[in-house]
């Protein structure tokens, strides 16, 4: 019985000695991808969230922190929700490739015709068409959207978001992060209250690296 118990116990270690091979294998092989900065970056974002935690959850673990913002998230029951600081969010925007690189667009020439507004930027080759839509009660006043969407800039991606370059990458067997990438994909960023939604129904490990990122980014 003792000689079982050591074969046992020698089997577990082995066991988990190898998973923390993997999960080491995946963090760097995500953070060589990310870059140092960009790293550094992220890890600031996650810590300025926890200290936010901090001040709402006294003497509980982290993991019970982020489970429980999350489920008041969820519900609606957040007045101040949490978001990067901007100064810092600038900052990351300027100095690194954490997060997307934009530019704005004006149109060179907007007008109506057959019942759509059209829309014509010299980066494009096709005309973007929009249907003019009743505000309220207020009656529909082509001239002034048409002179509002003159002087509205459309952002244009010059450089993807290093984050999910990096995620992309290790993503093989985590069906949160497959979840997370392909609802970027087919619908844009996920807002704070859904995404919150979703981590709560995956139930994850709030104390792992990937986790706390994908929140927090």
């Amino acid at each position: 019985m003792k000689y079982f118990m050591m074969v046992l116990i020698s089997i577990l270690i082995i066991s988990c000695n190898e998973e923390d091979r993997i999960e080491k294998k995946r963090i760097d092989k995500f953070e060589s991808i990310i870059g140092e900065l960009e790293t550094l970056y992220l890890d600031e974002i996650v810590s300025d969230f926890e200290i936010y935690l901090n001040s709402l959850y006294h003497n509980e673990f982290v993991e019970s922190k982020y489970e429980k913002y999350l489920i008041a998230l969820s519900k609606g029951n957040i007045a101040d929700i949490w978001t990067i600081d901007s100064i810092k969010l600038k900052k990351y925007g300027t100095n690194s490739n954490l997060l997307g690189k934009y530019d704005s667009i004006y149109p060179d020439s907007v007008w109506f015709e057959h019942g759509m507004i059209n829309l014509k930027f010299s980066e494009y080759e096709t005309i973007e068409s929009i249907i003019p839509i009743r505000r309220k009660n207020r009656a529909i006043n082509i001239d002034s959207m048409i002179f509002e969407l003159f002087n509205k800039p459309e952002l244009i991606l010059l450089e993807e978001n290093r984050f999910y370059l990096a995620l992309d990458s290790i993503k093989q067997n985590d069906s949160l992060i497959i979840y997370l990438l392909e609802e970027r994909y087919l619908s844009g960023d996920i807002n704070n209250r859904n995404l919150s939604k979703v981590l709560l129904h995956y139930n994850p490990d709030y104390s792992d690296y990937f986790v706390k990122k994908n929140y927090c980014i």
